[in-house]
This record gives structure tokens, sequence and C-alpha cells, in this order.
């Protein structure tokens, strides 16, 4: 488990390196027209790439990545993963629809080749943040392989980070591979002793 407290862990902030794009044209007009004012629904370019919003209408490309995450992480594609995707796929359409999940999705050409998630969790306050009720929660983190390398993950995270940042949560936690400390260690993130017990899953 890592996470990230701003007091130790500033965020990193790099909009600068992106600029903001005039027209959207996500695939779901109707959840951008909701969401505009928030600000969730802008477009940020950097060289090839084009960052966007989520929306419904992503819920299987999201799928696919977190299908993928677990796979490349060295879980076997089973049916265990047919079993989450099938049940993820509703819950995460849901909840890009009501707000709950927030997502961005990086585009080239078209096509999406990235993307990662934030939620936020009922949490009691903390040391780390003794006055906050919530607390962020990172993940489906993933770049398609032949885009990696490319810092597309650590533009993804910024901007998890910012909206974090502006809904004043303090804490955000992810779950790592080993292979992945690297890059969330160089966002600010750092390990926590987090300790899971877990029922078996039936195969």
């Amino acid at each position: 488990m890592l996470d990230i407290s701003t007091k130790e862990h500033p965020f990193r902030a790099r909009s600068n390196a992106l600029r903001s794009v005039e027209k959207l044209q996500p695939p779901d007009f109707e959840w951008v027209a909701r969401n505009a004012k928030s600000g969730i629904g802008s477009v940020y370019t950097a060289g090839m790439y084009q960052i966007r919003a989520a929306t419904p209408a992503d819920a299987s490309v999201i799928t696919h990545h977190r299908r993928r995450m677990f796979v490349d992480a060295g879980r076997q594609n089973n049916r265990v993963l047919d079993v989450m995707a099938e049940h993820f796929k509703p819950w995460v359409e849901t909840r890009l629809a009501d707000g709950r999940y927030i997502g961005w999705l990086t585009t080239a050409d078209g096509a999406v080749v990235a993307g990662a998630g934030l939620i936020v969790l009922d949490w009691p306050p903390h040391p780390l943040d003794p006055r906050q009720d919530k607390r962020g929660y990172l993940l489906n983190v993933y770049v398609e392989p032949e885009h990696r390398r490319k810092k597309l993950a650590s533009q993804l995270i910024d901007h998890a980070l910012a909206e974090a940042r502006k809904q004043k949560i303090r804490v955000i936690a992810l779950h790592s591979t080993d292979a992945g400390k690297p890059l969330y260690e160089s966002n600010g993130f750092r390990s926590t002793n987090e300790m899971f017990y877990v029922e078996p899953v039936e195969g």
C-alpha cells in the first residue's frame, strides 16, 4: 500500500506542461453537460496525446484496463478475472454517471491508450489528515504497452492529485506492484504498513 500526504509530499503539479483545448468532443455529451461547471470535462494535450475525462460510455475500456493491469501484474487471465470484469463494468458505469468515480483517459489519434481513476472513500479522521473524513484512492492506472515510458501515467496521476487537492483531500492511497513503486514514489507516494486478510476466491 502506498499513500501520499500533502504535508510531507506536496502535489507535484505538471499542469504547466499541459494546455487546454477549447472544444471538447467526448463520447457522452449529456454527461459533459452535467459536469461542465465542475471542470471535470476539460481536455488537455501534451504532444501527440490528449487527456480527457472518462464518461459512462468508457466503462468497457476502463474494464479492459483493469483486467490487463492484473494480468500484467502476474495474475492468470482466467475465470476469476471474467467474473471481476462482469461485475466491474456496471459498477464503474454507474459511478462515472453519478460522480463517485472520476476517471481520466489518454488518447492518441482518437484511440484510448492509458487511463486512471480516483474514488473518494468515507474515512475516519487520521493523524495524517485530522480534520478530514474522506480519503482518496487512486486505481486503474494503466498504459498500453506500446505507449509506456512516455510519462503518460505520471500525467494521469497529476490529474488525480489535482482533483483530490480541489476536494481538500490530503491523503490518497493506492496499491502497487513492486515494478510500479518507482513510478508512484517519483510522484510523492510512500509505502505504509497496511496489511490484508483476504478470504479465498473460488476460481
